[in-house]
């Protein structure tokens, strides 16, 4: 399997900021599948639709989430359901599935009409917006209500923008010494940081005040 020889750290360093950016580069230069070898570890880019397929859907069972990729449990926790195998993704989905049923899934409709109606009666006439920056905030506000039931605007926008911050740091969390870069005095590492706590802080307590209420509001925390 082709892929870049002796450069792959190089490489990976001179590209670490934009990922998609890296796997174009390797996939122009390579093929749709590339091999590289990583400090100690041996990573396969798949670009093939139907090879992804097989991966993700029919032969499943037969691949398993990598320590790199187990790495982000340094914010997502070691028994996330994106992270966990076999027996124990099995028995997470369980537990989430009801708030998937089709009746939940309807209701959730109407929080996200009323979502998109204030969104959109925020905009002034003539206005110039980034759609992508204003699409994106729209979503996660819809998510974080829909799985927590957050109704605080204020509260929401903290785990909103926690999120945010998290998801744009993914591609950092994966990669080797990870977890000694978090250590580090970086802005970056701090700001994360400082997202992971607040998270988790907001979420612990929104779970503490559901389990005293024994209020179900329909949303994935009651589940």
């Amino acid at each position: 399997i082709p892929g870049p020889k002796g450069k792959a750290l190089s490489l990976f360093l001179e590209r670490v900021h934009n990922p998609l950016e890296m796997i174009r580069h390797l996939t122009d230069e390579y093929g749709p599948v590339v091999s590289m070898h990583l400090l100690q570890e041996r990573w396969m880019i798949v670009l093939e639709p139907d090879m992804i397929g097989e991966i993700l859907v029919h032969q499943a069972r037969h691949f398993h989430k990598t320590p790199a990729f187990k790495r982000a449990d340094v914010f997502l926790g070691e028994h996330d359901i994106l992270l966990v195998d076999e027996e124990e993704h099995a028995r997470i989905r369980r537990l989430v599935q009801p708030s998937f049923h089709h009746e939940r899934v309807v209701a959730y409709a109407g929080l996200m009409v009323r979502h998109g109606v204030q969104w959109r009666d925020h905009w002034e006439p003539g206005g110039v917006y980034d759609m992508l920056t204003e699409a994106s905030h729209l979503t996660r506000q819809i998510v974080v209500e829909a799985l927590f039931g957050s109704s605080s605007e204020d509260e929401a926008e903290k785990i909103s923008s926690a999120l945010t911050l998290l998801n744009a740091s993914f591609h950092r969390l994966v990669v080797p010494f990870a977890r000694l870069w978090l250590h580090t005095p970086f802005h970056q590492a701090r700001e994360l940081e400082g997202a992971v706590k607040t998270f988790d802080k907001t979420i612990l307590r929104l779970v503490q005040e559901r389990r005293k209420s024994g209020w179900d509001r329909g949303d994935l925390l009651s589940t």
